[in-house]
């Protein structure tokens, strides 16, 4: 059986970085722009709930959901209705691969940071639960919930660590709470988690 003819085939397109500032409504109000210029077909930056202030909507958190920041599921189907009764398509930008590892925002990684291989998402990320490194490997999980929105407890290599969010950045801290560590002291910044390499 031949597969069905597709209902719009794009012959010009014009791109659209949907940030806060140019969400779904301010898009909507470019259509009769668009289409004056003659294009077929909007094509758009990623429209899925990212982390929060993201600038271009590639560091995904939720596949689930339409940002809220663009403008939130009724914003957006009205910009596709518009779209569609100007005559015009819409193409979206999605790269599944492509995701924020935000601990606050994505519930998925913060389930693997909290439960490990055993986490039913574990699977989701590439991670290499059996680093070359002996003293990455992560050899036991204390979940715990503290300092406000997220707090994990952890043995790394016999060594007990709290990997937390720092409220005050929004950034996530690696806090050495046992003297003979060798890790970074408390309030140091860090931007991958303990499974990194470096």
């Amino acid at each position: 059986m031949a597969a069905p003819a597709p209902s719009h085939v794009p012959a010009s397109t014009y791109r659209l970085q949907l940030t806060k500032a140019l969400g779904f409504e301010a898009a909507a109000k470019l259509v009769p722009y668009l289409d004056r210029l003659g294009i077929t077909t909007c094509y758009a930056s990623p429209v899925l709930a990212a982390r929060p202030g993201s600038t271009h909507g590639y560091d995904t958190c939720d596949h689930s959901r339409i940002s809220p920041e663009l403008g939130g599921d009724v914003a957006f189907e009205a910009w596709a209705d518009r779209l569609h009764d100007a005559g015009l398509g819409l193409i979206v930008d999605f790269v599944p691969n492509h995701m924020s590892i935000h601990p606050v925002a994505n519930a998925w990684w913060r389930d693997v940071l909290e439960n490990g291989p055993a986490s039913e998402h574990a699977r989701a990320f590439d991670i290499d639960w059996q680093p070359v490194k002996v003293e990455l490997e992560l050899n036991e999980y204390l979940p715990a919930k503290e300092r406000g929105d997220f707090s994990l407890r952890m043995i790394l290599h016999g060594r007990r660590v709290c990997f937390a969010r720092n409220p005050a950045c929004d950034r996530c801290v690696l806090e050495d709470i046992c003297p003979s560590s060798r890790l970074p002291k408390a309030g140091r910044t860090r931007r991958r988690t303990s499974t990194d390499t470096s």
